[in-house]
């Protein structure tokens, strides 16, 4: 049975059978996309009652509103538009309903841009770095209850953890599920790449699962889905992108402890010192050899701490 826009609306007005159910119960337990579709038509079933006694004056003004929204370059992209409007046509009210929802829904739709390397905060305080030219999209709205991000780019997270709402990655060919992890995600229309640090991760595609532990990473090209073991170094080395303008020294520490998860000591008198650094293709011994450069300092290493000594 192929569950689209009509099986789940058959779905949430309970005209199934039990052995449908059962189907659609599944597919929703395996698809972040189908589960996201049912809450929209759900929602708008919702929109719909609320609004049944909407005269027509009103719906004829409202639509005049919305063909004034939509012809608007401002007007919000959605890369995953589920197919309701063939249900929400169905009747003038239901259609009305689905606008209106759809109108104040999407209004929190966030899309992040990094014009260089900067670190940039979720509203469930999960932490990111994001290269330069890396693009995120959520919703800010729903984002506490639902946290779902879309990424196109270079971005390295450190994901607050919450073992009750998993955080979901979504990227053109795959989609990754983390419960309280530090990870890398490379993201391309036709290649995703995750490089796991600590915590758990998942990633999957229409066709396979798989689980990371920390220092494994794995790739989804062309719908094929692979994993690698690597080492703390081999990871670290992947992260290689510095680009920083006139920026302090704190911030610049608190980016590389961030990207190789180590702690970096320093003198607190040069931590307002400002420098900029652009450069890549580094490893991390190598982004040391340029911190100590420009500080005059020289550099201990024990274990994950590195200190910087004047």
């Amino acid at each position: 049975m192929k569950i689209d826009s009509h099986i789940l609306t058959l779905y949430l007005d309970n005209q199934l059978s039990e052995n449908e159910v059962r189907i659609v119960e599944n597919a929703l337990a395996d698809s972040i996309e189908l589960k996201a579709e049912l809450e929209l038509l759900r929602a708008i079933n919702l929109r719909a009652v609320d609004y049944a006694e909407i005269s027509s004056e009103t719906i004829i003004n409202k639509w005049s509103e919305f063909e004034t929204f939509v012809s608007k370059p401002s007007v919000i992209k959605l890369n995953r538009m589920p197919n309701w409007i063939k249900i929400a046509s169905a009747a003038a009210v239901l259609f009305f309903g689905g606008l209106f929802f759809y109108n104040n829904y999407f209004n929190g739709e966030v899309e992040k841009l990094a014009k260089q390397t900067e670190i940039y905060t979720l509203p469930d305080g999960s932490e990111l770095i994001m290269n330069a030219g890396s693009r995120i999209e959520y919703n800010e709205h729903t984002f506490i209850n639902e946290r779902i991000v879309q990424i196109d780019g270079d971005v390295s997270f450190r994901v607050t953890s919450n073992k009750n709402n998993p955080f979901l990655l979504l990227t053109d060919n795959s989609n990754i599920e983390v419960t309280g992890t530090k990870f890398r995600v490379y993201a391309t229309k036709a290649n995703t790449t995750v490089s796991l640090f600590s915590g758990v991760l998942k990633i999957k595609n229409k066709f396979n699962s798989i689980t990371l532990k920390p220092g494994q990473s794995a790739s989804c090209i062309e719908n094929e889905l692979k994993s690698t073991t690597s080492s703390l170094s081999d990871l670290s080395a992947k992260i290689h992108l510095l680009d920083f303008e006139a920026a302090a020294l704190s911030e610049i520490v608190k980016n590389i402890e961030r990207r190789f998860d180590v702690t970096i000591k320093y003198p607190q008198n040069i931590k307002n010192q400002k420098y900029t650094i652009k450069a890549e293709g580094l490893k991390l011994e190598e982004i040391l050899t340029i911190l100590t450069e420009l500080t005059s300092t020289t550099v201990s290493i024990d274990g994950r701490i590195i200190e910087l000594k004047s």
